[in-house]
């Protein structure tokens, strides 16, 4: 289940990213990353895949480490991707990112 959600947001395709958060992250999630306009749970997070999507269209995670117990999963992962304009802010063109997240899926 971990690797087709990876799979997904790798695509860039936000359609495919929406749908297989729909179907593998348990609807329930508990989303701590703050959303300018208050979502919570699954819809935060499809929201903040489009949002990465509109800022680094050439976003793609490696992941690094996984370790997952029972239901959950806790993921290490890098990224290199190029900040583009996004709203009012002005591209930045850096590459390097590197994020832990931890959570819950579903099935």
């Amino acid at each position: 289940m971990f690797s087709r959600f990876h799979d997904a947001v790798n695509s860039g395709d936000v359609a495919l990213i929406a749908k297989t958060i729909d179907e593998a992250v348990d609807p329930n999630l508990l989303f701590r990353t703050p959303v300018p306009n208050g979502m919570t749970g699954v819809q935060a997070l499809k929201q903040v895949r489009v949002t990465l999507l509109h800022a680094f269209p050439d976003l793609h995670v490696a992941i690094q480490d996984v370790i997952a117990e029972g239901g959950k999963v806790d993921v290490v992962a890098g990224s290199r991707p190029t900040h583009h304009p996004f709203r009012t802010r002005e591209p930045t063109c850096r590459h390097g990112v590197l994020g832990r997240s931890a959570g819950e899926l579903a099935g």
